[in-house]
């Protein structure tokens, strides 16, 4: 968005990066989800 005008503080490029980083995190959510306990296992 910045490429074609946004500034860093326009309201629509900063809900833009929440929405982005809301995303983000519920795809990590998912996939450690998914892990079903195998994540950090030391055996």
């Amino acid at each position: 968005m910045e490429k074609v005008g946004f500034t860093p503080d326009d309201p629509l490029l900063k809900l833009t990066a929440k929405a982005r980083d809301a995303v983000q995190e519920l795809a990590m959510a998912v996939h450690y989800a998914g892990c079903k306990g195998q994540v950090g296992d030391k055996d």
